[in-house]
């Protein structure tokens, strides 16, 4: 009753207490995005010299756009830096609706270097919002910063701990605390008193949330976090105290409220946030599985039986005889375009080979490859998944270390590796960085500060190496029937892309056909399929965008010439030369990116026909 009474009385004097209302601060504020496009506003702050915050962000999503950053004075341009969004991830935003967000720049810059931020569109060269910095206006600006109290020295019962840090304005992180466990009723308290005293002085709560006594710890790292109204710019000292003998058994001193400029506890929370939406789905998916299984574990009459019985069977052979239709379309493509066609065996093409990962920890191993210039490729890659590691890369000569770039893994994610086992997998630099500038890369762990693996480059190896890279074959300037193409670009060296296609759909027996022939001809020459796979004519096009796909046994280095080809009356409507020498990215990296982009999707699908199947 004492103990519950003592939490009363400390909330009690917390709703009573202060009124400072930071959960209101966001860090420093810099303005408000100006929206040129697809509704985008937001109030822009910066969190610390790393992060910034985007405040009731709004964008409706109907365009392909991502955030830009500039270090070049004048309006956005496309010579930005890409930056993640606030999953990590580097993939075209979303919708998002009076959102909060916090965004993170890479190691390379501060938020003081910036000269402009925008959500800017790759495809049409333009800002759809935007915000400009003027003379070098942020480097003006106080930035808000961590701050370290320096170690807790104790004066008995062991305690002691490393470093005490201000993380954000409400919270505390303990780094390696030692303490026996044995003091009578030990507590966190900070105060204002020149003499640290619990009289007039606040309670912490503990790291799990508790006001009772201490318990032993043996070199843990604890965050303490305050309650909504409190600051730690409200207190000038943090001490571990004993009411029982009313002493300090260790204590930092905190500097006084101008001399400290925390980072906003609301970044470190959306943060949080983000960390913990996928254990929550998690959560909710083994919740409904529960309750599946109890409900079926109710179910005993013969009536019930049949009818799951029978909804089980409708369900199955819906399923078995749309597999079965879809795999003998696949083996009678196979049969009569793929047996019947080239030779070449293009699937083990992974671009430029340029090493092995050198294992030293945790079964690390694989074969590197450049798919092209911001583009790796690990082919069979193995991790054992048992330690906390990261994709790292450095541009300064020698061994890897804790001063590379952090790269996302092949789902963009910048989250600990998990386990991989022969896994052949896709991993994107960042836009500022060029893997022929590459000097180390590695799996790298940021606790231990050790390489797991890696592979070194030495006197500027990368630099020699024949690179892959997209062609673009030009216009296609069609001779009848409305046809054009802004531009045909080679992006792999199996897929075409076909820009603003327009094609009125009215003549007859239109097919897509490549050749090596000198003059342009269906005879002796390939029909290639469309952006569908279908071999049927081709339908009407309004500037639309279709990419092309070889089967798998050719590529386009095969051919000299693609055309929009007339069968009935053979000839030429439109078409693009082939040049002969060509090194194309490989077709396997976008395979693998269509696989990561697709697996959450996939997951997606799988949770919600579980959760239809249950709910028949």
């Amino acid at each position: 009753m004492a103990k519950r009474l003592l939490e009363i009385l400390i909330l009690f004097i917390f709703v009573t207490g202060r009124s400072s209302q930071n959960s209101n601060y966001w860090g420093t504020y810099i303005g408000e995005l100006t929206g040129l496009d697809h509704d985008v506003y937001g109030s822009l702050y910066i969190g610390d010299k790393n992060s910034l915050i985007i405040k009731d962000f709004n964008f409706n999503g109907k365009a392909a756009a991502f955030f830009n950053v500039g270090i070049t004075s004048g309006d956005p341009s496309n010579q930005g830096y890409r930056i993640a969004d606030e999953t990590g991830k580097f993939t075209a935003l979303r919708k998002y609706v009076d959102k909060d967000i916090v965004l993170n720049l890479p190691k390379i810059l501060s938020v003081q270097d910036l000269k402009w931020i925008a959500v800017w569109s790759e495809i049409e060269l333009k800002s759809y919002g935007q915000i400009i910095f003027k003379d070098n206006a942020l480097k003006s600006l106080k930035i808000p910063a961590i701050k370290s109290l320096g170690p807790l020295q104790g004066h008995s019962h062991d305690i002691s701990a490393k470093e005490v840090i201000l993380l954000t304005e409400r919270t505390l992180n303990i780094k390696h605390l030692i303490y026996d466990g044995t003091a009578p009723e030990l507590y966190y308290y900070a105060g204002n008193t020149t003499k640290i005293t619990h009289e007039g002085a606040t309670q912490v709560h503990d790291h799990r949330g508790s006001y009772g006594t201490l318990l032993k710890a043996n070199g843990e790292d604890f965050l303490i976090t305050l309650p909504d109204n409190l600051t730690w710019m409200d207190f000038r000292w943090f001490s571990l105290y004993c009411i029982a003998f009313t002493v300090d058994l260790g204590s930092v001193r905190i500097p006084t409220s101008e001399d400290l400029y925390l980072p906003p506890y609301n970044a470190y929370k959306l943060r949080q946030v983000l960390l913990n939406e996928p254990k929550e789905g998690l959560d909710v998916f083994n919740t409904k599985i529960k309750k599946f299984e109890f409900n079926i574990n109710r179910i005993r009459s013969d009536d019930a039986y049949s009818f799951l019985k029978n909804k089980f069977i409708k369900f199955f052979f819906k399923k078995f005889f749309l597999m079965m239709a879809k795999k003998l379309i696949e083996i009678l493509t196979f049969l009569f375009v793929f047996v019947a066609g080239s030779n070449s065996q293009n699937s083990n093409y992974w671009g430029t080979y340029i090493g092995e990962l050198t294992g030293l920890d945790h079964d690390i191993h694989g074969s590197i490859y450049i798919a092209d210039k911001n583009t790796l490729i690990i082919k069979d890659f193995n991790h054992d998944g048992k330690a906390a590691a990261f994709f790292n890369v450095g541009i300064i000569s020698g061994y890897p270390n804790n001063h590379g770039y952090r790269l996302a893994d092949e789902r963009e994610r910048f989250t600990t590796l998990r386990q991989y086992i022969n896994e052949d997998i896709v991993l994107n630099l960042p836009t500022f960085l060029s893997l022929q500038d590459l000097k180390w890369f590695a799996i790298w762990s940021e606790i231990e500060l050790k390489s797991f693996g890696q592979i070194i480059f030495k006197d500027d190896v990368l630099k020699s190496l024949k690179i892959p890279a997209i062609k673009s074959l030009g216009p296609i300037k069609g001779i009848a029937h409305d046809i054009s193409v802004k531009e045909v670009t080679l992006m792999t060296e199996r897929t075409l892309y076909l820009k603003d296609f327009i094609y009125d759909g009215k003549a007859p027996d239109l097919f897509y056909y490549a050749g090596n022939t000198t003059k342009i001809t269906n005879e002796g020459n390939t029909q290639v399929p469309d952006h569908r796979g279908s071999y049927e004519g081709l339908r009407k096009a309004n500037r639309e965008d279709f990419l092309i796909t070889l089967p798998e046994n050719l590529t386009w280095m095969d051919f000299r010439w693609f055309s929009l080809y007339c069968l009935s009356f053979v000839v030429d409507l439109g078409s693009v030369k082939i040049p002969k020498e060509l090194y194309l990215p490989p077709y396997n990296a976008y395979k693998l990116r269509q696989g990561s982009l697709n697996a959450h999707q996939e997951e997606l699908d799988l949770f919600n026909t579980k959760i239809e199947n249950f709910d028949f």
